[in-house]
């Protein structure tokens, strides 16, 4: 009996290649890897497209009509999957973006002392990230020995939470620029950004081809 070699299937953009959806099989690749981490870059260079160009191929692949609608289809059905809203989402952002320090912790000029975790309603311990705690042991010229423990708390990002808050309720423009702000900011995140931007323009276009 003859044996056929197994070759990998290459994907292609060619306009033969389009499904009933009218996406080729490396769109619904990058479609299926943009939704892992809503990165643009990285979903195109694991869908196949060249790394050297794979920021701008991200931006160009997610800003077409069709990819845009077919990923916010499966962002919508995930979310019904989830029963996640974006009303739910927002009210979790402005928990941190409206929090107070004051419901953590109180301080004075003779220091600052954090409230007990038990202490803390639901919307307080919400806005915390971290807690690590680190015990110290002295002993005095007597030989007494005392140990304190040194609590560091760290706190959700209330600006960055105000920033997704404000873009969601379209009060930024979403035109990218490269100030001092953006500069100095990683590849992965840099890439992150200009994707969400490119995203959200595609799916506002095509909502507003749907109406």
């Amino acid at each position: 009996m003859p044996s056929f070699p197994n070759k990998r299937r290459k994907l292609t953009d060619g306009p033969s290649q389009k499904d009933a959806d009218g996406l080729t099989d490396r769109q619904r690749a990058f479609i299926r890897e943009y939704l892992v981490d809503l990165n643009a870059g990285a979903a195109a260079i694991r869908a196949g497209y060249a790394s050297k160009t794979a920021r701008d191929t991200g931006a160009k692949v997610l800003g077409h009509p069709v990819v845009a609608k077919a990923i916010k289809k499966a962002m919508d059905e995930r979310a019904k999957r989830t029963e996640i809203t974006a009303d739910m989402v927002l009210r979790e952002l402005a928990k941190v973006g409206f929090s107070d320090l004051r419901d953590v912790a109180t301080w004075t000029e003779d220091g600052v002392e954090f409230k007990p975790s038990a202490d803390l309603d639901d919307d307080a311990a919400k806005t915390i990230k971290s807690v690590k705690s680190k015990r110290r042991t002295t002993t005095d010229k007597e030989g007494n020995i005392s140990e304190t423990v040194e609590l560091e708390i760290t706190r959700e990002d209330k600006v960055a939470a105000l920033e997704k808050i404000g873009r969601h309720l379209g009060m930024f423009n979403d035109k990218l620029t490269l100030t001092h702000e953006y500069a100095d900011l990683p590849d992965d995140e840099l890439d992150r950004r200009i994707a969400e931007a490119e995203r959200r323009k595609a799916a506002q276009a095509v909502d507003a081809a749907d109406d």
